[in-house]
């Protein structure tokens, strides 16, 4: 089945809108920059796990290196983008959201202090 992708978005402009969106629908957010070992060149695909039904898969172009770099490898890439583009809502959203993966299952919860 192939991936139903809506549209194609500018990365700086729209990234921390998307991560959002995902976030207070439950979702996770993850980002996919290859594809059989080929990264997508300054593209990535932005994958809102487990809401997919509810937020459309979306191509992101004109990444910048650095950001497409971080994303391959680290974890939690979605806090990290928040805070570079975010507004300063958006930002929060980062401190606000923690994701517990288990063995079979990825579990998105408000952080409680």
């Amino acid at each position: 089945m192939p991936i139903p992708v809506d549209k194609t978005l500018d990365f700086k402009n729209h990234v921390a809108d998307m991560i959002e969106k995902c976030l207070v629908n439950e979702g996770v957010p993850t980002f996919k920059t290859r594809y059989a070992g080929e990264r997508f060149g300054k593209g990535v695909l932005f994958v809102c796990y487990g809401k997919s039904d509810k937020i459309p898969h979306v191509w992101f172009n004109d990444v910048p290196e650095e950001d497409i770099e971080f994303m391959e490898n680290n974890v939690g890439e979605w806090k990290y983008l928040l805070r570079k583009y975010g507004s300063e809502k958006q930002k929060k959203l980062a401190d606000e959201y923690v994701i517990k993966a288990t063995r079979k299952f990825v579990v998105l919860k408000k952080h409680e202090e």
